[in-house]
């Protein structure tokens, strides 16, 4: 698989687990901002598709959400 389509596939993993996570810890987006010191913005994007965020970010999210990286990236990972 090229590297641009892992890309997509990974950030449609992370867009689809970062919704899930955060819906059933029943975070809204200022809660979840507010946690991670991300704009609420961002997180929106991250949960569309629509944005790359760095590993940093990443690791805020997945700390606020109290879920290993692993699991937020994983095509497997959030079973609804």
């Amino acid at each position: 698989m090229r590297a641009d389509k892992k890309i997509n596939r990974i950030k449609k993993d992370l867009a689809k687990n970062l919704t899930a996570y955060r819906k059933e810890r029943n975070h809204t987006y200022e809660a979840l901002s507010e946690k991670t010191n991300l704009d609420k913005e961002l997180i929106k994007q991250i949960e569309n598709g629509a944005s790359n965020p760095s590993l940093k970010d990443i690791v805020k999210i997945s700390a606020a959400l109290e879920v290993p990286i692993h699991t937020l990236l994983s095509p497997e990972s959030y079973k609804s």
